[in-house]
């Protein structure tokens, strides 16, 4: 993964064309990314030197590498499990509903 901070001051917001260009030219920089990243198997290092939130000036941090892992097997579950949720009240209320029909005589 690769992390990149823009403040919302050096963004054209009130000018589409400009932000249009802008746009485009972060995906170049994307692009640029990704194709030393296919030949080198890591991002380049942040050597350059930028503004801060604070304005003050921010030097690189070279390499940041760490680690991403879930802190136990199964967490990926809970990406499914609201769906899941979702479903089986659905088939609850589906069965009630037609439990209802048939006791009215509506659904025979």
């Amino acid at each position: 993964m690769h992390w990149r901070r823009f403040a919302i001051s050096s963004v054209p917001l009130s000018d589409p064309k400009a932000f249009e260009s802008w746009v485009l030219q972060r995906w170049r920089e994307k692009d640029d990314l990704l194709e030393y990243y296919m030949q080198n198997g890591r991002f380049p290092a942040d050597e350059g030197v930028g503004k801060g939130v604070d304005g003050k000036e921010v030097s690189g941090a070279g390499w940041i590498e760490t680690e991403v892992r879930t802190k136990n097997p199964l967490e990926f579950l809970q990406t499914y499990l609201p769906v899941c949720a979702v479903l089986l009240v659905m088939n609850v209320v589906m069965k009630v509903w037609r439990i209802l029909l048939v006791t009215v005589g509506v659904g025979r």
